[in-house]
């Protein structure tokens, strides 16, 4: 059981202040019931907002290797759990081409209250960001 997040940001944002301008973001999470087996995918994708839900430094795309997920955090992945919810996805740390980021996936219900799912540190990532990609929105079950 794993997880593979894509994540896609144009915005300029400051960090640690709430300040943002979000011209897109978009996120794809990949729920894998067995390696390369994609189970479910999510995607969440807000553009033209103004705050720090969704902000990175200019340009932002992120593909994480597969994280392995215990089955704790496999079942907060269920369409049951996540229906209704918002994703708040956060890739930190700058990466040029291929590297390591801090990942974290919360799930927000529609009052307000957040329910970590995943947070890692140091995952192997393919892509490119100067500093973090965050991307807030609600969750969308994609068809296969």
């Amino acid at each position: 059981m794993d997880v593979v997040v894509k994540l896609d940001g144009i915005a300029v944002g400051i960090p640690r202040t709430g300040l943002g301008l979000n011209a897109f973001s978009a996120s794809y999470i990949q729920v894998n019931a067995a390696p390369n087996q994609p189970l479910r995918t999510y995607g969440v994708a807000e553009s033209f907002s103004v705050g720090g839900d969704n902000s990175t430094l200019v340009y932002g795309t992120i593909t994480t290797a597969p994280i392995n997920l215990s089955p704790e955090e496999f079942q907060a992945f269920s369409v049951d759990n996540v229906s209704g919810k918002s994703f708040d996805i956060q890739v930190s740390g700058t990466v040029l081409v291929s590297g390591k980021a801090d990942i974290t996936i919360s799930l927000i219900d529609d009052q307000g209250r957040v329910e970590e799912v995943i947070q890692r540190k140091d995952i192997k990532v393919k892509g490119g960001q100067l500093a973090s990609t965050n991307v807030r929105g609600r969750a969308r079950l994609m068809p296969h």
